[in-house]
Order: C-alpha cells, then structure tokens, then sequence
C-alpha cells in the first residue's frame, strides 16, 4: 500500500508540469505591433514648398550690338547679350487623395529676377567710328535715325564728353496649376498620372540707358520694352517613384507638359533729353504699344530623391532635385520668338495629415 501510495505521488509530481507546459505550448505566442511606415499613397493631404535656385537660359537675348570699323575697309559687328546668375525662384502646393488613389493637386510657381548689367563706352575717338545700338526694332521709331537709341548721341556727335551705356533685363514667371490625380502602388514602385489646367503670366522686359554728363552738359537717353503674355490651357503630368522596402527614401522623375493660350502685349517708350549751355534744352519721347495672339509650349521635368526621417513618423519628407522649366515659342524683350529655360536645382519641405 505504501508502495503505491509513492507511486501515485511521484505521478503527481511529474506529469504538473509537464501539463503546464503543454497548455503554454497550446497558447499562441504574443505578436509585436509592427512599425507603422510612412504612406506610400496619399490617404489624406499633403503641403510642401520649394526654393529653387534657377538660371535662365533665352535666345535671342541680346542686349545691344557694336558695330566697329564704320569709315574703314574692315566693318564688324559683335552682339553682346545679357548675362544671368542662378537666382531665387520658389513653388508651393497643397494635395490631398483617397484610398483608391484618386486626389487634387493645385500649386504655385514664381520667378521674377533681372540679368547682370551689361555697358559699353564710348569716348570722342571711338565715336569716330563705331556705334552702340539697341535691338533690332525695338525702338518705337525706328526708322527715324535722330530718334532711336544709339551711341553716340546727340552730344558726343558734337564731340562732347562720353556716353556711357547700360542695358539690364528682367524676367518674369508665374504659374497657377489646378489638376486631378491618379496614383497607383506596384510594391516599391509609385506612379501618379495628373490632368487639369494652368493660368500662366510671363514677362520679359529691357532697359537700356545712356548718360554723358559733361560740366553743365547733359544728356540722358532711355529704352524701355516689355513684352508680357496672359494665358492658359491644359496640363498633363506623370511620376514615377521608386521606395526602398521601408518607404523612408526613394528617388523620383516628374515631367509635366502645359499648352498655353493667349496673348502678348508689347510696349517700348523712348525717352532722350539733353541740357546745357552747348545744345540747349531738348527732349524727345516716343511710345509704340501692339498685342499679338500667341501659343506656347511649357515643359516642367524634375529629377531627384526623397527622404522620411523615421524619427519624425515619415510624415515630413525633404526632397532635393534638378529641375528645368521650358517654355518653347517663348517672345524675349527685343525678339517675337525664341525659348526660354530656367534651370538649376530646388530644395523641398512637405509634410502629410
């Protein structure tokens, strides 16, 4: 009996926790939250803004032409054209989507910068035989040779002092984008296809100015021209962006063409005064205005990366790139055609809600 009494007693013993065990291996094991990734498509809204850091790039850009050798057997002329830093521009826009990938974009673009200033000079001996002149027909009067921008002027033909010219041009861009997005997921792989329109205003304008100032005598001469299009019409866009399994860095290209509609105005307004005990007192004015329909062509491409810093939740993104803005059929100041590109690099902040 006391046999069997140890026996079951040492049953006992055993097998508790061998039970034990048994139901914690029947027990499933606890799972960890995973970390929640950035969005790889836009469930809410978006807003960012860039600074970029653009030079144009204009042809037909010319500033003034000399023409050297004038009375001689050799004659020349060399163009000089306007010269351009990178120079500020800056963009910003809000977005907002859904989970089947269907959303709204709209966005600002702005530029508005002046070229470096270009001069020449000219004192009595080299007026003998050499002219500084304006554009090609950008004078209002031109046709009329005593009334037109141009080195040497009304005090230096007399052999007084020395004209110094200066011309300085500047450019103006604005862009407003209303658009409808489409954005599909393929794993690491993003694409988002837009459509919708743009109101677009591009300025380009010239001042050229002359100045002899010789004791009592003075002279002043000064072009101004404008050349200003108003207009709008289509855009369509597409990107394509490829992510690293995390969603926290990826590199993207986008390309977004827009065919514009409307009209440019032109201006030109010639002034030159002179004063003194040499000449007088003269002044000459003289304006010219017209409009023109037109059609443009505008290319936006950007190429570059973006990175979501885990430790702000991949809700703030920054983003670095090369970007190019085209503007094909594009008038300068002094000509009715021509392109027009800005180009350089742009830095981004954006955040997601």
């Amino acid at each position: 009996m006391k046999l069997v009494s140890i026996v079951a007693v040492s049953l006992t013993i055993f097998l508790i926790p061998i039970s034990a065990h048994a139901q914690m291996l029947g027990k499933p094991a606890p799972v960890a939250e995973p970390e929640e990734l950035p969005r790889a498509r836009l469930r809410g809204i978006e807003v960012g803004a860039s600074l970029e850091f653009v030079r144009p790039f204009v042809r037909n850009n010319t500033a003034f032409s000399v023409t050297q050798g004038i009375g001689t057997p050799v004659t020349s002329t060399d163009v000089e054209d306007f010269n351009w830093n990178y120079q500020p521009a800056f963009q910003v826009w809000f977005a907002t989507g859904s989970p089947c990938g269907i959303g709204l974009r709209a966005g600002y673009f702005h530029f508005d910068q002046g070229s470096r200033t270009s001069t020449q000079t000219l004192n009595p001996a080299a007026a003998a035989t050499t002219t500084v002149n304006a554009p090609p027909g950008l004078s209002p009067n031109q046709g009329a040779p005593n009334f037109v921008f141009t080195s040497p002027g009304i005090l230096l033909r007399q052999g007084i002092g020395e004209d110094n010219v200066t011309g300085q041009s500047a450019i103006r861009w604005q862009a407003v984008d209303l658009e409808g997005t489409l954005q599909q997921n393929w794993g690491p792989m993003q694409i988002q296809f837009s459509a919708g329109g743009r109101y677009f205003q591009h300025g380009h304008s010239i001042l050229l100015e002359l100045m002899n100032f010789t004791g009592a005598d003075r002279e002043n001469g000064r072009l101004e021209a404008d050349q200003t299009f108003y207009g709008g019409g289509p855009t369509g866009s597409i990107a394509v962006r490829a992510s690293t399994p995390d969603q926290r860095f990826g590199v993207y290209y986008s390309v977004r063409g827009s065919w514009l509609i409307g009209s440019y105005r032109r201006s030109a307004t010639f002034q030159e005064a002179t004063s003194g005990p040499a000449l007088g007192n003269q002044h000459i004015s003289s304006t010219s205005q017209s409009k023109a329909e037109s059609a443009l062509t505008g290319i936006d491409s950007e190429l570059g990366f973006e990175w979501r810093p885990a430790r702000m939740g991949g809700q703030v993104f920054f983003r670095g790139a090369v970007v190019n803005h085209q503007l094909l059929g594009a008038n300068s100041a002094s000509q009715r055609e021509g392109n027009l590109s800005l180009f350089g690099a742009s830095g981004t902040l954006g955040i997601d809600f």
